[in-house]
């Protein structure tokens, strides 16, 4: 077993929590065209106000839209406001 895999292991069993949790993959959550969080984000690619791009843990991500601006970036969670027009992935 590798070394990040016996830690996950570890740290799951002293926290009595299911290893699957620790699964590295992303997810969007959409608050109606005003708001997106995203988790799993390794890196932002690109910043502008009508276009952010971000590599994801499984992917890449654009969001477009109109005065978008990035609230909270903590750890691999970002919260982006602005008008969405545009998810895509890819």
């Amino acid at each position: 077993m590798r070394r990040g895999r016996r830690r996950t292991h570890f740290i799951s069993r002293m926290l009595e929590i299911p290893g699957d949790a620790f699964v590295k993959t992303s997810a969007v959550t959409l608050t109606s065209d005003c708001e997106a969080l995203v988790t799993g984000c390794r890196r932002i690619l690109e910043y502008q106000c009508t276009r952010i791009v971000l590599a994801l843990c499984d992917c890449r991500m654009t969001v477009t839209g109109e005065d978008l601006t990035m609230r909270t970036y903590f750890g691999n969670q970002i919260q982006i406001c602005g008008r969405i027009t545009g998810v895509a992935y890819g």
